[in-house]
């Protein structure tokens, strides 16, 4: 166990050190998100595709209508929301 007056220098080492640059992967961050986009492509068209079917199954729609529709991305750490508008046309 370290006594008060021994961790002293300990701190002031740390204090007085130069802040190292912070570097990241270019390769992994472009995989990454690739990776989360196509999770999310894959699974939004799969609920997309079965609320569409439900929704002809129980006669909500005809089959030839079009209808907005919003994505919503959300990063918090990055303090990143972004809306995406776009239209799903079923003919």
């Amino acid at each position: 166990m370290l006594l008060a007056a021994e961790m002293v220098p300990i701190l002031a080492s740390t204090i007085d050190e130069p802040t190292k640059e912070v570097t990241m992967n270019d390769e992994e961050l472009n995989l990454s998100i690739r990776k989360f986009l196509k999770l999310v492509g894959v699974n939004s068209q799969r609920e997309i595709e079965h609320a569409v079917t439900k929704a002809l199954a129980d006669g909500v729609l005809a089959g030839t209508e079009s209808f907005p529709a919003r994505m919503t991305l959300e990063v918090g750490r990055l303090n990143l929301q972004v809306h995406f508008d776009g239209e799903i046309r079923l003919q």
